[in-house]
């Protein structure tokens, strides 16, 4: 019962969303970064030949029967024991979703990526190869899941990911103070609200003009709805991007608080 009532609210959720979003076209849209990202950036065509590999890394992911002892730190309602074609499924970044942190990485071109929650390491992997020149920093819970992660970085080739195994609140104060402005910070991997928006804060008081917080699946439950909500609430959220799978939050100075439902 409780499945179908989450299946529900997400539904709903997403009818909410359509009814507000708008298109890359821009129109309804008064902020100017806001029109750029959304005309320009996130119209661009990427580099085909960086993404194609990780999408052939992918096929290969999902067909892959192996399975593996999750520790599964979050609020991911794992079995102990899934299948990595399962995991790929399941929680791993789509291929739109990898798009988009591809545009978005490259327009701006930051000196570090800090990812909470590495899973198969496919998003990793993006912000990696669209910035060769920043350090990604991604955490994981899981010392299996991080093993096949790191598979996948030697399969692709990449030398400028940094993969850390353990909880993110052991970690987290590790890495705060090493962070390198400006820097991309996406919180996967644990969607509770209490948990979130700790983690937003985290971030935010790091957060300069040039940077951004990327948080996934704000819509995922009711309790990550209420996290987003707040988020968007806090005083340096001056424009706020609903993407539906997942929100993105600018820190802008001297800018009239501002958000937007785009369809992506």
């Amino acid at each position: 019962m409780a499945k179908f009532k989450q299946y529900l609210q997400r539904i709903f959720a997403y009818l909410l969303f359509r009814l507000r979003a708008k298109s890359l076209k821009g129109h309804g849209i008064h902020s100017p970064f806001v029109f750029h990202l959304v005309t320009e950036v996130l119209q661009k065509h990427p580099d085909e030949h960086s993404l194609h590999t990780i999408e052939q890394l992918r096929d290969k992911l999902s067909l892959d029967k192996r399975t593996i002892q999750l520790n599964d730190l979050g609020a991911g309602n794992w079995k102990n024991t899934p299948r990595v074609k399962e995991i790929l499924k399941k929680s791993v970044s789509s291929s739109k979703k990898c798009r988009f942190f591809f545009q978005i990485s490259k327009e701006l071109n930051p000196n570090q990526i800090i990812e909470l929650g590495t899973s198969l390491g496919l998003s990793a992997l993006t912000f990696a190869v669209a910035c060769p020149h920043a350090q990604v920093i991604t955490v994981e819970g899981s010392a299996e899941l991080a093993n096949i992660a790191i598979e996948n970085f030697k399969k692709i080739g990449v030398s400028n990911i940094d993969l850390k195994i353990g909880s993110f609140d052991d970690l987290l104060p590790k890495i705060i103070p090493l962070i390198k402005q400006p820097f991309i910070a996406y919180i996967d991997g644990n969607h509770r609200y209490n948990s979130t928006l700790k983690y937003f804060n985290v971030f935010v008081e790091q957060l300069d003009c040039q940077s951004c917080i990327i948080i996934d699946d704000i819509h995922w439950s009711k309790d990550m709805e209420k996290a987003w909500n707040a988020i968007c609430q806090h005083s340096k959220s001056t424009i706020c991007l609903d993407f539906y799978e997942f929100g993105i939050v600018f820190y802008r100075k001297n800018t009239a608080k501002t958000s937007y439902s785009i369809h992506y």
